[in-house]
């Protein structure tokens, strides 16, 4: 038992549509037809965390003969706390405590924590809009001022982790030292994650933007940082273009270039890719427009406008280790060229109420063999936390039930079968997602999305131990009853919980927030 931490209570497991158990706690709105994964409860369980490698080496009913053998040789089992023998630690969950795997936010941007919960009013491109107003000023003042670029690093890390966010992907700035920085504080506070230095040689601010060599320097410099990094391996590099319309043909092909080298060099999925694609009504008009005068200043006549998709997937940056932001405007062609290549979407339902002008079809997604993850997208969501993400989620496929049925009804009345509004022609798949699917997008679907499903994103001997413990009873925030069971408790934490119910939080095996000693 020497150097292991064992945790007993109940789990909250995130698992694939295929999945299956005869531990599951009744009723667990299981939908057989659906192509999106959930969550199960499990009571009574027992997890034995490696405290040498951070791997989870056994995971079990409290009945199964190992399981038993733990509990009864633990001098301290029993015990309502943390306790700790010889570096040994037993964790005795309560009844209103659940331990669930970490999330994972799919997409994020980091130096706009600055400003987060404002600009809530502005559109996202023009001259007033939220890129030239809030976007690049914030970002280049990072890179004028190391100790504002750590300070609002610090922020948004540490307030991530706290909320048990225990995997970001994060956009950084478009300079090469302040991802450093916040390479360094992703590690030193503990937090898994990608870091990107942002992308781009136009549309925008001439001392803010940077040349296509420089681009691609300053992106190096950051890869290479990383791989150097004695992060233990729990932060990685990822390449990030901003978007079609800050990227030239030249710049993409350069960064199309570096993944190809790095994939060659990593081997495996090789290198993580990130971007936005398909995001709003002007980014798409914008991006078909600068796309079809890009290609008339190379005499490509006649040429046709190109989809994101199409524009991304033409310099070889979709691949399996590539995660897009939103995705609104996707066509089901589209669709189909993610799906072959293995793309995941992070799906950002809060921004995209208020940038998009359209809600995502997570299950539409699925169903075209696209991974869907969830992501915050700080500062357009207004929310550093998974749990609001995951509450605008459920909240958005109920807003886009209720549009396909009008439209469906008002088709109807003129007897013509609706063959493409509101649902891209797929009113046959229900949107509606339940809490315990946006709890398992939250986890391990962005896990996957992301390619990582295999170390984290949930419990199974063997993976990396990633995890919060949630208490519905601290806070003073929820109210529970003799009445509630188990299942009432998690959803009550999914519907109303915040912060203050994160009280542990671990990656890797290793406690990075305790919020009972804060």
């Amino acid at each position: 038992m020497k150097g292991k931490r064992v945790f007993h209570g109940t789990v909250a497991l995130p698992v694939f549509p295929s999945w299956r158990s005869s531990d599951c706690t009744e009723p667990c709105h299981w939908d057989k037809k659906s192509p999106l994964g959930t969550t199960v409860l499990l009571e009574n369980q027992v997890i034995v965390v490696s405290l040498s490698c951070g791997k989870i080496e056994a995971i079990g009913h409290a009945s199964e003969p190992w399981a038993k053998k733990i509990l009864q040789t633990s001098s301290i089992a029993g015990a309502s706390i943390d306790s700790e023998r010889e570096e040994n630690y037993f964790v005795e969950l309560g009844p209103s405590e659940i331990i669930c795997p970490g999330f994972v936010d799919c997409h994020i941007h980091a130096p706009q924590f600055s400003y987060c919960g404002t600009a809530t009013d502005r559109p996202l491109m023009g001259p007033d809009g939220w890129l030239e107003k809030y976007t690049f000023p914030a970002e280049r003042s990072l890179g004028e001022d190391a100790e504002r670029a750590r300070h609002v690093f610090e922020s948004v890390v540490d307030r991530t982790l706290r909320c048990g966010t225990t995997t970001a992907c994060y956009f950084a700035t478009v300079k090469a030292n302040p991802t450093k920085i916040l390479v360094d504080v992703m590690a030193e506070r503990g937090q898994r994650g990608f870091a990107g230095n942002v992308c781009m040689d136009r549309c925008g601010p001439g001392d803010y933007i940077m040349s296509t060599e420089e681009n691609i320097a300053e992106t190096r410099e950051v890869i290479e940082f990383i791989l150097s990094h004695g992060s233990g391996g729990i932060v990685q590099p990822i390449i990030t273009p901003r978007f079609i319309p800050s990227c030239t043909p030249q710049l993409m092909e350069a960064l199309g270039n570096l993944k190809k080298e790095y994939d060659e060099r990593l081997g495996g999925n090789g290198i993580h890719v990130q971007s936005h694609i398909s995001e709003s009504d002007d980014e798409v008009i914008f991006s078909r427009e600068i796309d079809l005068a890009d290609r008339d200043l190379i005499g490509v006549d006649g040429a046709a406008s190109r989809t994101d998709t199409e524009i991304f997937d033409s310099h070889g940056l979709l691949s399996r280790n590539c995660m897009m932001a939103h995705g609104t405007h996707l066509t089901d062609s589209d669709l189909s060229i993610l799906g072959e290549r293995g793309v995941g979407i992070a799906h950002c339902a809060l921004s995209n109420y208020y940038f998009s002008g359209r809600t995502l079809h997570v299950k539409h997604l699925l169903e075209k063999g696209v991974r869907v993850g969830m992501g915050t997208d700080v500062a357009g969501g207004y929310s550093p936390s998974m749990m609001d993400a995951a509450r605008c989620t459920v909240v958005a496929s109920r807003g886009l039930q209720q549009t396909m049925r009008a439209v469906n009804d008002a088709m109807e009345s003129i007897e013509t079968r609706s063959k493409g509004a509101a649902g891209s022609g797929n009113e046959h798949i229900d949107p509606t997602i339940d809490y315990l699917h946006a709890f398992y997008l939250a986890t391990l679907g962005g896990a996957s999305a992301l390619g990582i499903h295999e170390k984290v994103g949930t419990f199974k001997k063997g993976m990396e131990f990633d995890a919060i413990i949630l208490n519905v009873s601290v806070g003073k925030n929820i109210c529970i009853f003799d009445t509630d069971n188990v299942q009432d408790i998690f959803q009550k934490l999914c519907t109303q919980g915040d912060d203050r119910n994160v009280v542990k939080v671990y990656v890797k095996g290793r406690e990075v927030v305790n919020n009972l000693r804060q």
